[in-house]
């Protein structure tokens, strides 16, 4: 694969990876210039508007895609594993675990700060 141009692209994008089971994903896409080759010719995701993302080698080893998110949805995350040749894994729902992080995260600085200082250092509402 070569970059042949330079063109910025930022854009959010759905699809389907090219695993068995053909797990969703959805995130985003970010690359600087374009691709080209003959290792594109196995695609490793199908993209929702009808184009093709990334590449898995002809030997099986290498799985590349410009998706980022990829790994923040169990069931992809889980068929990326399986690809990568882990027999058992367990799904982690991410957004379940970030939003408890953030939950446990509030209530740690709600616990920490001296509300009634606060409160005469705040403009009020």
């Amino acid at each position: 694969m070569t970059t042949l141009e330079s063109e910025k692209q930022l854009r959010n994008v759905s699809g389907h990876l090219a695993l068995p089971g053909a797990p969703a994903m959805n995130g985003y896409e970010i690359h600087l210039g374009l691709t080209s080759g003959d290792g594109l010719e196995r695609a490793a995701v199908q993209l929702t508007d009808g184009r093709s993302d990334g590449a898995i080698s002809t030997d099986n080893q290498i799985f590349a895609t410009y998706c980022h998110g990829v790994f923040d949805h169990p069931e992809a995350l889980t068929a990326l594993l399986a690809w990568a040749g882990m027999e058992e894994s367990e799904q982690i729902d991410f957004a379940a675990r970030r939003e408890a992080d953030l939950n446990r995260l509030a209530d740690s600085v709600e616990a920490a700060l001296d509300w009634e200082k606060m409160a005469g250092l705040l403009p009020p509402i």
